[in-house]
């Protein structure tokens, strides 16, 4: 429990945020994402994993329909 108020602590959440899920369940990350934010009290918003692949309708869903104010994402290089 205490790594996960570390992390709500760390990224200063509040209830007044909106975290988006951005790691697969099966990606450990997704443990800091989905109880971090509920310690805090913030909300966790879930997408499809369709519309993640989806950049430009990802875009629109995180800032323009749920205005989203912590993202956490890994960048992967593609060759």
């Amino acid at each position: 429990m205490t790594l996960l108020y570390f992390f709500s602590e760390l990224y200063n959440l509040t209830p007044d945020d909106l975290v988006f899920q951005a790691s697969p369940l099966t990606f450990d990350p997704s443990v800091v994402e989905i109880f971090s934010t509920l310690c805090s009290g913030a909300t966790l918003l879930t997408v499809p994993d369709l519309l993640k692949v989806i950049p430009s309708q990802l875009k629109d869903v995180l800032s323009k329909r749920y205005k989203v104010t912590i993202l956490q994402v890994f960048i992967t290089h593609a060759q």
